[in-house]
């Protein structure tokens, strides 16, 4: 009787491409074969934050984002539409009419078979019944809309805007507000591993971040706030946030900008255990223990060519390969992009992708997994990752392939 019920969803829909799909059909198609339920909304309203009056937060369970605002960036040819293509129905939803309407339009342009859900916000998620999902702690990834209020209201969070170098961009034009942090405060050459335990805390006293101070990181690119998030996260900071699709996210909001630098504010206590969750950023002695251990796995977090050996990734690092017995968990074109942990709009990749490709590739997040790439910045992104989506049992190890390439026995 189910079977004939869903046969006569399916025959229902693919015969009524431009009708409304009611909820009752809706529900019947979740996890269904060849069924992609598309979420039309921001991001960051997928990932659990209430930004459009939804009585609950998250998105239909199963569903995959696809924000209006992708339109722009996607051709019959991007690999995104071409899935969508292959698929028996297609049914976006969302909570402002017009953004659902203008992804049909598109979708149904490009040869996908494609409805409308119309009553996500007035049926769906007041009916306690039906499940949403949404990242475990998706609060770690913040909207822009979110700290342009925190600014309005002067909440008292401090916002820092995460690079290398002096900082000649930032005070080109910055968040209000934020101060800028060279990454060079947290990590040193020539291996590039993060500093001592009081380098560290001089650090955080200077920019007046003690062990409960709320703070926020963004950048023009993910990985040096993460570097420095994860860092902050050791150190034993409580709430360590990021910028989902950093500044690009602020300036597309269209919220203003500031101009100059903004000096730090030092304070004299951290206000607790200094350095209480160490146990996050793992050594070289750590790795290799990592690796004998049955239960745990290394995840190598590079370029296909530096996996393979084809490339070290960096013109610093002479030696080419991998960690022997480490497990690939792909990253971006090279050594400094992360197109595998990210949407075509620079912001985090939604956990179900992120999941199936470890799973596709041999990654066991029953395991302790820890994360590594040539000298941190892609392994610190990617943890910060896993720590957003839930995941407790994991950790960087810090070297990453330039440390364990320069040591003979390994």
């Amino acid at each position: 009787m189910k079977i004939l019920k869903v046969c006569l969803f399916l025959l229902l829909v693919v015969n009524n491409l431009n009708a409304a799909v009611s909820t009752e059909l809706l529900v019947g198609l979740i996890g269904k074969k060849d069924i992609t339920i598309l979420d039309t909304r921001s991001e960051d309203a997928y990932n659990g934050w209430i930004l459009n009056s939804e009585k609950r937060r998250g998105h239909i369970h199963l569903a995959k984002p696809f924000p209006a605002q992708w339109i722009k960036s996607l051709t019959k040819d991007s690999v995104i539409v071409k899935k969508l293509i292959s698929q028996k129905e297609v049914i976006v939803y969302g909570a402002k009419k017009e953004d659902t309407q203008k992804v049909y339009d598109f979708l149904k342009k490009q040869g996908v078979n494609v409805a409308i859900y119309e009553s996500f916000l007035s049926e769906y998620v007041v009916d306690k019944s039906f499940k949403l999902d949404y990242l475990k702690n998706y609060k770690m990834l913040v909207p822009a809309s979110y700290i342009n209020d925190v600014i309005t209201n002067k909440k008292s969070i401090k916002v820092f805007e995460v690079s290398w170098g002096d900082g000649k961009a930032y005070k080109k034009g910055h968040i209000p507000t934020a101060v800028h942090i060279n990454t060079d405060l947290v990590e040193f050459g020539p291996i590039w591993n993060y500093k001592s335990k009081e380098e560290l805390l001089s650090f955080a006293l200077s920019y007046g971040i003690s062990k409960s101070t709320p703070v926020i990181l963004y950048g023009p690119d993910f990985m040096p706030a993460s570097r420095v998030a994860i860092a902050l996260m050791a150190m034993g900071v409580e709430d360590v946030r990021i910028l989902n699709g950093g500044f690009n996210a602020w300036k597309d909001a269209g919220y203003l900008v500031q101009i100059g630098d903004v000096k730090a504010k030092s304070i004299s206590d951290f206000g607790g255990k200094f350095f209480s969750k160490s146990f996050i950023i793992k050594d070289l002695h750590d790795a290799q223990k990592i690796i004998k251990n049955p239960n745990a796995q290394l995840v190598s977090i590079r370029s296909k060519d530096e996996w393979l050996g084809k490339t070290s990734g960096y013109s610093y690092i002479k030696p080419k390969g991998n960690i022997k017995g480490a497990v690939w968990g792909k990253a971006g074109s090279d050594a400094y992009h992360l197109e595998d942990y990210r949407s075509i709009s620079g912001k985090m990749k939604n956990q179900d992708d992120i999941e199936k490709m470890w799973k596709d590739l041999g990654v066991d997040t029953l395991k302790h997994l820890s994360f590594y790439c040539g000298t941190g910045w892609r392994a610190a992104e990617v943890l910060f990752y896993a720590y957003v989506m839930g995941y407790e049992n994991v950790s960087m190890y810090d070297g990453g392939w330039l440390e364990w390439s320069l040591d003979a026995k390994n």
